[in-house]
């Protein structure tokens, strides 16, 4: 992962080069995010943010997040002074040795906390992302603890495959009194409230981005990617949220919908990309959406059969 950040760097201003596993997941992540704040009514910069596990995903998705705390009128230390990151070692703080990319999150305001319970009582997050890999890691007394300190606490558990879950959405519902928002990186099960009602999590894939950012990017030859175009591409995908879904406990719209969705955030990151002067397809399309519709392949066929045969 160090590898491939490496050489997106290198390469940035060169080549339409992107690690998706890291800009793709901190797209749907934001997203998601951004979504949950319409449930909270609570700005995406009034939320403090802890991540539990502290590879490529997490610094992606904890860099995007600082650029839309900034969005918000913050200055970039402000911003990162609401996010909190632990690796194996505990929280990132600077009197470890760290990496370039861990570094940029390194506290100096607060101690070495090895458990994520105490981290949880100390820093009292609102927001709790798990990227760890470690099964049962977000254990009942864990989800407990954040569902007194907030209302609405907002859970993502991003490690993939399921049983690589730090919790399982029925878990995470029932320790918090079915309050949580919930989204998973892998297929969740549904879950039904003591109320009768039927919650659907949904999972925090990146098919909703990638087709949409490869379409734009390649159509319209955008170099370089930037942090403003992927947050471009979390809003519009957060637009297309319905109120049927966030009922049903999704953050993110049916999958259905999907070419749907993908047109509509290749638009809004090809209308943003030409605002920014980094779109070299020339000239401008003066309809994206049909300049965009106009290299789609349709499989289906018109049936020229009859509706019956006369013999």
């Amino acid at each position: 992962m160090t590898c491939g950040m490496d050489l997106k760097i290198a390469f940035l201003n060169v080549f339409i080069l992107f690690l998706f596993i890291i800009s793709g997941s901190a797209v749907v992540i934001v997203s998601g995010l951004m979504t949950a704040s319409r449930v909270t009514q609570k700005k995406i910069s009034q939320n403090s943010y802890l991540f539990y596990g502290g590879g490529g995903a997490s610094i992606g998705i904890a860099r995007l997040l600082v650029q839309a705390i900034m969005e918000e009128g913050f200055s970039e230390d402000e911003a990162k002074s609401r996010i909190f990151i632990m690796d194996s070692k505990g929280l990132i703080v600077t009197s470890h040795e760290l990496s370039a990319a861990k570094s940029e999150f390194a506290r100096s305001d607060y101690p070495k906390i090895d458990s994520l319970l105490e981290a949880i009582r100390l820093i009292r997050p609102s927001v709790l992302i798990g990227a760890s890999g470690q099964s049962g890691a977000f254990t009942r007394d864990i989800l407990r603890e954040l569902s007194t300190i907030h209302k609405t606490p907002i859970i993502f558990v991003l490690s993939n495959q399921s049983n690589l879950g730090e919790c399982t959405s029925q878990m995470a519902y029932k320790a918090t009194e079915w309050r949580c928002i919930f989204v998973s990186g892998s297929s969740s099960e549904h879950v039904r409230t003591p109320d009768d009602r039927l919650l659907k999590p949904s999972q925090g894939n990146n098919c909703y981005v990638f087709p949409s950012l490869v379409n734009a990017l390649s159509l319209a030859v955008i170099r370089p990617l930037t942090y403003k175009l992927l947050l471009t591409a979390a809003k519009k995908l957060s637009e297309l949220v319905t109120d049927d879904d966030i009922r049903q406990g999704s953050m993110y719209p049916s999958i259905a919908r999907l070419p749907t969705i993908t047109k509509e955030v290749s638009c809004a990151i090809m209308e943003q990309a030409y605002k920014d002067k980094i779109a070299f397809f020339t000239p401008e399309p003066y309809n994206k959406m049909e300049f965009i519709e106009s290299y789609y392949y349709d499989h289906r066929y018109i049936n020229f059969t009859p509706d019956q045969y006369v013999w």
